[in-house]
Parts: C-alpha cells; structure tokens; sequence
C-alpha cells in the first residue's frame, strides 16, 4: 500500500493487479510512411519485440485475473512480426482473453482464415479518404469481404469487422458514401477520429474546434441502427476522461518499456491547437528489468493513474495563458507539478479516438 497527502487529505492506494486490457506493440515499424502517422516524428530506433520480451510478458499476462481484452497495436503494424499467430493463438487459448486486431491490412489477406478459425474478436481496418492517410479503401472492402465470407462459412460471429476513419476538410464529404458500401458487404462498427497533425502545414485541415455538430450527421443517418458508431467531439467540453486510465490499461512498447496510453508511449512531436508540442514518452519501467506487477504497482504509476482518473491536472486547451505558457511546450511537466502532463490531450477531450 502506497500513502499519499493531497491537501490536508490521505489518500491510500492498495497494490493490485486488475489490469483488463493490455496493448502489446509487437513492433513500431510500418510498411507505409502515411503523411499523418506520428511515427514521422518519433525521436527513437525502431524495433521487433523479442522472443524474451514476448514470453515474459505473456506469462505474466496469464496470472491477471481480470484481464479482458488484448489489442495487438500499438504505433506500427503488427502483421510485420514473425510471431504474430503465436501470440494470438496463446492469448485466445490459454488467456482466454478477447483479441483486438488494429491493422492497414495490406498484409492481412494471408492470415484471414487464420483470424477466423482462431476467432480473433475484432479486426479494426484503417480507411482514410485524404492524401495524408493509407491508400485506396478497395483493398479494405476486398478484405471486408474475404472476412465475411470465411466467418459465414464457419458459422462464427467474429472477427468483427471494424473501420476506423480519420476525417479531415478533405474527408469530411466522402465517409457517406462510404460508410454504406462498407455496412453492405458486412461492416458492423465505425471508430471515427479527427486529424492530430504533426506538421503546421496540415493544421488546416483539422475539422476543430468549432461548435458546428453537422458534420457526421448525414453519416449517423445512414450508419445508425446498423452498425456500432464510436464518434468525437468538435469542441471543447469540460468532461475530461482517459479511456486508458478509466478501463484500467496498460501499453507494453516493443522493447518492453510501459507507458499509460497510446500519447505517451514514444518521445515525438505533435500540433495542439496550432501550437507545436513535444511529446516525451512516460515510461514507468521495463519487464525486462521488473515484473508488470511490480510497474503497475510503483508508487509513480500508482499516483499517475489516481492524478488522471480525477482529473488533478491543469486544462491547458482552454487556458487563457497556452499562447505564452512554457510548460505546454512539452508534456514533461505542469503548473500543477505533475510529472507527465495530461492538460493538452485531445484524446481526454474526445476529440481524438483510437481502438
């Protein structure tokens, strides 16, 4: 048990291990180089997990009692590791856990009958219609339909087959069409998410902050009732919320670092709002130096999660001092004296979304 004094309150935090949904970056290498991508920033080596780092994590993975879900993500695609049916067959098979597979797809094609047969949970396809995004969406509805067609043979309800979508000014216009074809040939969720650029010269196109609310309405119209719909802001709202930190997750980097989200994995460089910000990844230990247990148990990990999860951290979006203020230049610190800032987040805003 960890103590801590907030005002002239004591806060105790038991040790626990009730994490229920890890992230495993299996790599953070990509066979795309999307305009978009924040890897275009990142400011460290890129790597394949290890067998070492894969074995340990995933036996302790088996001792987590309320572990629930497992997304094989991260910020590269994981249909480039070599151990890719290994780790979902072991998950599926001696976890027991449900399986969340985020790809571009381009490498999916061979492993189809592999997901079903093995009845991965969920695959989430990214489909962009912008020239800073992933190619053309006929791969994605020919793959749409492989799926659909081996998961019917089989009699199974999954894969899921989920869409993600980063809408721009570009964009915007073209998802409706869209989104029809995809519910036709077997489509049952869309995640759509605005553009984070990483570039001035593609801050324009960013649909925020506006309080215009039309912009997904003739796409509800038609996706509504047919398919499950996860939708961002467009403004500003004074809810804050970290869907990391509140579903109890945890991010396993490639090299086994642990971070608490998806922002704060890997040290890079993102627009806010037009302003430039350094992200430096808060890294809570290694499980090649320390068990998970013992990193998700640390008294810093332990703070950062009760800090997030009550929202003891400043709004630097809609504070009047950003345009001046030094701590939002970076996410080391801020005015409040955390260590690892959340007050510039637009996915707490749920202005950004990921699966």
């Amino acid at each position: 048990m960890d103590k801590f004094r907030l005002g002239e309150g004591l806060i105790e935090i038991e040790n626990n291990f009730n994490i229920r949904k890890i992230y495993i970056e299996l790599t953070n290498m990509c066979n795309f180089s999307c305009k978009m991508c924040y890897r275009n920033k990142f400011r460290e080596k890129q790597g394949m997990m290890s067998e070492t780092v894969l074995d340990k994590l995933l036996a302790e993975m088996k001792e987590m009692p309320d572990l629930q879900t497992v997304v094989i993500g991260g910020m590269g695609e994981p249909l480039l590791h070599k151990d890719i049916k290994r780790v979902i067959k072991y998950i599926k098979e001696e976890i027991g856990a449900e399986v969340v597979l985020p790809t571009n797809g381009f490498f999916l094609d061979k492993y189809i009958d592999f997901m079903v047969e093995t009845e991965v949970n969920k695959i989430v396809l990214s489909d962009d219609f912008t020239e800073v995004g992933h190619f053309s969406d006929k791969l994605i509805h020919k793959l749409v339909k492989k799926i659909v067609k081996k998961r019917d043979m089989e009699q199974k309800g999954i894969p899921v087959v989920s869409v993600e979508m980063v809408i721009t000014k570009d964009s915007i216009d073209k998802i409706d069409i869209a989104a029809k074809e995809l519910i036709d040939i077997g489509v049952s969720e869309f995640i759509i998410s605005n553009l984070l650029p990483i570039e001035q010269e593609y801050d324009h196109l960013k649909l925020y902050p506006t309080d215009n609310a039309k912009y997904l309405e003739k796409f509800i119209h038609i996706a509504r009732g047919k398919a499950h719909l996860i939708l961002p802001y467009f403004n500003l709202k004074t809810e804050r919320a970290c869907n990391f930190v509140n579903n109890r997750s945890v991010v396993i980097r490639w090299d086994g670092a642990v971070a608490p989200c998806y922002r704060l994995l890997h040290d890079s460089t993102e627009i806010v709002l037009g302003r430039e910000k350094q992200i430096i990844a808060k890294i809570f230990g290694n499980i090649n130096e320390m068990t998970l247990y013992e990193i998700w148990n640390s008294r810093d990990f332990k703070w950062f999660r009760f800090t997030v999860q009550n929202a003891l951290y400043p709004s630097c979006l809609d504070c009047d001092f950003n345009d001046v203020c030094e701590f939002v230049k970076t996410t080391e610190n801020d005015c409040w004296g955390n260590n690892g800032s959340c007050g510039d987040c637009l996915w707490s805003r749920n202005i950004i979304i990921c699966p």
